[in-house]
């Protein structure tokens, strides 16, 4: 069984936090953890190595708001190879298990709506046609009421349109608390290779 996870850590700069970060990571056999809002340099990345057994991809944003990371476990880091990175905001790595590749896709979706239309129309003209695709992140787009919490409502807007429309043409699994409840089975059966 391959454990995948995803978090947005809103800034992982300090050694500390990614030191026990790892430690959780490890202590719970998490094999690919998908990382958003790094807030990391290339300058951060010589410190924080040496804290993960495995291997560490990243994409590194300009502002340090962003940034996307993937941590793989050693257990599984030889089946595991970066595709593409971009803007700061994504990165896409493939998982190959029983000779069946996997593509993963880590991303920080930008707030503003148009900036958001725009993301999901690059990630999409990007993303190679596949028969396994995961994506994962920080969509900042809910898909349902359950995405919603407190008195804000869940809106159909460009943004969710457009990152359905994207799943529904590229047959994505999308990692979102919607998702992962109406297709737990699937997602149990698929991670679970």
């Amino acid at each position: 069984m391959v454990n995948i996870v995803s978090i947005n850590a809103t800034g992982l700069r300090d050694v500390t936090k990614f030191q026990n970060f790892t430690e959780y990571c490890s202590e719970n056999y998490f094999d690919i953890v998908g990382i958003q809002e790094t807030f990391w340099d290339d300058d951060i990345i010589p410190n924080i190595e040496n804290f993960w057994e495995g291997k560490i991809y990243f994409c590194n944003g300009v502002n340090l708001r962003q940034g996307v990371s993937f941590l793989v476990s050693k257990r599984v880091q030889n089946q595991v190879s970066e595709v593409q990175s971009f803007d700061g905001r994504c990165i896409h790595i493939s998982f190959i298990q029983d000779d069946n590749a996997i593509d993963i896709i880590n991303c920080y979706v930008p707030n503003i709506m148009q900036e958001k239309i725009k993301f999901f129309e690059k990630l999409a003209s990007k993303m190679a046609n596949s028969e396994n695709i995961i994506l994962l992140g920080d969509m900042n787009t809910s898909l349902s009421n359950l995405d919603r919490c407190g008195k804000t409502e869940h809106t159909q807007d460009k943004a969710y349109k457009e990152l359905t429309n994207m799943c529904f043409r590229k047959h994505i699994l999308n990692l979102s608390k919607t998702c992962i409840i109406n297709i737990i089975l699937s997602v149990t059966t698929l991670l679970s290779i």
